[in-house]
């Protein structure tokens, strides 16, 4: 199996919603439990659509969905 990883883009903040729904996975990655998905979105297409330089949004599509996103500082 191999791993390839993409820019975000808009419209990828979809996959941070849906995950956002489930309790145990927010539990589990240290995000807040019960926002609403207007906050979730709002907030990972205000990280999307940054324009800083050093600050890399990263995304492993997958054909069901996604494994992951990463957002960090170089």
């Amino acid at each position: 199996m191999s791993v390839a990883l993409r820019p975000l883009e808009p419209g990828d903040e979809g996959a941070a919603v849906r995950w956002a729904a489930d309790p145990l996975f927010c539990q589990a990655a240290s995000w807040t439990v019960g926002l609403s998905p207007r906050v979730i979105r709002r907030h990972w297409a205000a990280l999307i659509a940054g324009t800083q330089a050093d600050f890399r949004r990263w995304g492993s599509p997958w054909t069901r969905g996604w494994w992951g996103m990463w957002i960090w500082p170089t």
